[in-house]
């Protein structure tokens, strides 16, 4: 019983990790959607990234919007820094200022490739999908990141352990009473059995030495 519920439970955390990096796709697809209903030009200007005409430098209408629509959070890098966000830090301030690092850094910045997978914000471990956000030139210019985080997105799943945990030792612990019962049941008139010849064995032996 606790191999099977093991087995079913490894193999449904490997099935939600995969879910979620999937999920990454069609959130990261709609944050590209909700800028190009802003502009569809990447540039930089001075110190801000404009997308068209629209400063995103400080403007969080996007990533809450996001949020909004399909929850998880949302960040626009201008290069690799974060400057427009709905992630927050332990004090509850917007992450804006702090920089991309890790795996995603390289991908985007090294190789001018997406990133898909999980990386470390803040600490905290997410579920993440990154795109390079490109200039005219094609040039890297920025990034765009959706993500969930970890621990939430498994929260449910944590909660599931602990429930199938206790059925599972409920039923190795009944499982023990019903065989324990049982033994005593069978081996009952097995005891009544080898008392009786024991009895028999005595009765004999007295018999005997009393001839």
């Amino acid at each position: 019983t606790a191999l099977v519920a093991c087995i079913t439970l490894a193999i449904m955390y490997r099935s939600l990790e995969m879910q979620a990096i999937s999920m990454q796709e069609s959130r990261i697809t709609t944050l590209g959607e909700l800028i190009a209903h802003k502009g569809r030009e990447f540039r930089l200007e001075g110190d801000a990234l404009y997308a068209g005409s629209y400063r995103i430098n400080g403007d969080f209408e996007i990533p809450d919007r996001l949020k909004e629509l399909c929850g998880g959070t949302a960040t626009i890098f201008m290069g690799d820094t974060r400057v427009s966000t709905n992630i927050v830090d332990a004090e509850g301030r917007r992450a804006v200022g702090t920089r991309l690092q890790g795996p995603a850094r390289a991908a985007v910045f090294d190789r001018g490739e997406s990133y898909r997978g999980q990386a470390v914000i803040l600490g905290e471990a997410y579920f993440t999908a990154y795109d390079p956000i490109r200039d005219a030139q094609g040039k890297v210019i920025g990034v765009l990141y959706t993500g969930v985080k970890k621990a939430e997105y498994f929260s449910a799943f944590h909660r599931l352990i602990g429930i199938v945990s206790g059925v599972t030792l409920a039923v190795i612990a009944a499982a023990i009473l019903f065989m324990g019962a049982l033994a005593r049941r069978i081996s009952r008139p097995l005891d009544h059995m080898v008392s009786g010849m024991e009895r028999s064995d005595l009765t004999l032996v007295l018999k005997e030495e009393g001839d």
